[in-house]
């Protein structure tokens, strides 16, 4: 074992990568996600390390250092491959000009492979002291292991939302009874990135209004001057669960932030207290879920995709980038999750006694994996993704457009069966909520404020149906006060109107708002 221990460097190489990837999106994967990457990993590396100890002529020490360098080499070809690409271009086109006819990741891939294989020929068989280069080898390998493990246990700049006023409970909450029968049931829907009808008439060409009119005609209101507080999903969720505005925290992490306040909310807590059971119908995205809801409604049928979220971003970073284009698969398992979340809605209102069901469903928004019929559709080779606004790729609004509109069509017709189930199916009169977090994010700019159509993004669609009408509920109602009014007035709370009020923020600085509310028609 003393003999082995100083060639055990690879192992810095193959945790660091795993931990980091974790630590960054921990808010968004599952820790078990790790596992089956980790093994593949360790197994893959016993293979390429017997195969350089046979090439090394069965020398140990250089085996492991090759091992390392390939490792190192490997899960940084994300952050070395377009510069190399762009340095050996003049090379290439000298030597072999048809290269330019390969895509851009097949030239990136060949100039990868071609610096890797000289420095693991000149680690296998160069003249140097295997022991000397011990010392810088488990130098790197333990700072990037340190770095890892930094990310992964380094405090959290937790925030807490200012001390507000409690709000005063009924009487019948305050005898501890725990069903109130002539209390609603309160759905909210939350239809990620749905825009509001006039930004969607004068951007995508798109009259929305025979949804509208179908809404209403089931009872629904349209709120048709609405913004969102925010156009960061997790942050919206957040706000419009905890009935407030946010508190700043440059140095927070705002999904892992978001994703606390959003299990630990306020509307949830205060519900909990009159007897309602939890209902969580999720979308896949991990930080919107309610994990300690009493019951969740998850079966979206087979599984699908034999890839998890964590490994389409280990993927992403290597050169097996590929494996994820044209992934069918993925997108199924998207669309599969999409169709089951609306139809839970009926399952949830087949429940009996008081409730309160969050259904989060991941559409209008990319990926477009739905027609305007209602159709399976696949984008043309592209990463299966989440990414919207500039992480849809800049340049593609035309594929933006037409993926957009499609599928919002699509899940028009899916809400509206919805809500004749759930109308169809409930046991106990409702309040149903049906809003976007936020609008559209084709001109949205991650980075800038300036560089975004600030209109687009934070005109959502809200529509509500509360039993005997809601008079009080005004077209230009945000999401925090559209439920405030509602918990005063149907639910005999006291929460007073907020001023409407929409903030900015970058996906850097996620907790760093701006006051973008003058700038918004």
């Amino acid at each position: 074992m003393k003999r082995l221990a100083p060639h055990l460097h690879p192992l810095c190489f193959v945790l660091s990568p795993l931990l980091s990837l974790y630590a960054i999106n921990r808010a968004e994967v599952q820790a078990q996600e790790l596992l089956r990457p980790l093994l593949l990993v360790l197994a893959g590396s016993g293979i390429l390390l017997g195969l350089f100890y046979l090439l090394s002529h069965r020398t140990p020490g250089r085996a492991a250092l090759t091992l390392s360098v390939s490792l190192f080499g490997f899960f940084s070809f994300a952050l070395m491959a377009p510069p190399l690409e762009m340095s050996l271009r003049m090379i290439f086109v000298l030597i072999f000009p048809g290269i330019l006819d390969f895509s851009l990741e097949g030239r990136m891939i060949v100039g990868w492979l071609l610096i890797l294989t000289g420095v693991l020929s000149a680690v296998l068989w160069g003249r140097y002291e295997t022991k000397k280069a011990l010392l810088p080898i488990w130098a790197v390998g333990l700072s990037y292991l340190s770095m890892a493990l930094y990310s992964l246990f380094k405090p959290s700049a937790s925030t807490e939302f200012p001390v507000t006023k409690a709000p005063v409970l009924s009487p019948l909450a305050k005898t501890g009874r725990k069903s109130e029968p002539k209390t609603p049931d309160l759905y909210c829907i939350v239809l990620d990135a749905y825009g509001r009808q006039d930004q969607l008439q004068a951007l995508y060409g798109l009259d929305n209004t025979p949804f509208l009119q179908a809404l209403e005609t089931r009872g629904f209101r349209v709120l048709r001057k609405s913004h969102a507080n925010y156009i960061q999903t997790v942050l919206a969720v957040a706000a419009t669960l905890n009935l407030e505005y946010l508190p700043s925290n440059p140095r927070a992490s705002g999904v892992e932030q978001g994703a606390s306040w959003i299990q630990n909310n306020r509307l949830v807590a205060l519900l909990r207290t009159r007897g309602y059971q939890i209902i969580d119908v999720p979308s896949g995205f991990s930080p919107t879920a309610l994990t300690n809801a009493d019951q969740r409604l998850t079966d979206t049928g087979p599984v699908l995709s034999d890839k998890s979220p964590y490994e389409r971003l280990l993927l992403s970073l290597t050169p097996l980038a590929f494996l994820l284009y044209d992934d069918h698969p993925a997108y199924d398992k998207h669309r599969a999750q999409l169709l089951a979340s609306l139809s839970h809605i009926a399952d949830a209102a087949r429940i009996p006694g008081p409730k309160f069901v969050f259904v989060h469903v991941l559409a209008p928004h990319p990926p477009f994996v739905l027609g305007r019929n209602g159709e399976a559709i696949y984008p043309a080779k592209a990463q299966f993704s989440l990414g919207d606004a500039t992480d849809f790729g800049q340049g593609n609004e035309k594929a933006y457009r037409e993926g957009y509109t499609n599928q919002l069509l699509a899940i028009n017709q899916k809400v509206l069966e919805a809500m004749d189930a759930l109308q169809k199916n409930k046991t106990r009169p409702a309040v149903i909520i049906l809003m976007g977090d936020h609008g559209s994010r084709m001109q949205t700019d991650w980075k800038s404020r300036e560089r975004t159509n600030v209109n687009e993004a934070f005109s959502n669609f809200q529509a509500v149906l509360v039993p005997g009408g809601a008079p009080y509920l005004t077209d230009d109602l945000t999401p925090i006060n559209t439920f405030r009014l509602i918990l005063t007035h149907v639910y005999g709370e006291n929460f007073p109107r907020l001023p409407d009020r929409s903030y900015y923020s970058t996906l850097q600085n996620p907790l760093q708002f701006e006051d973008i509310t003058d700038k918004l028609r």
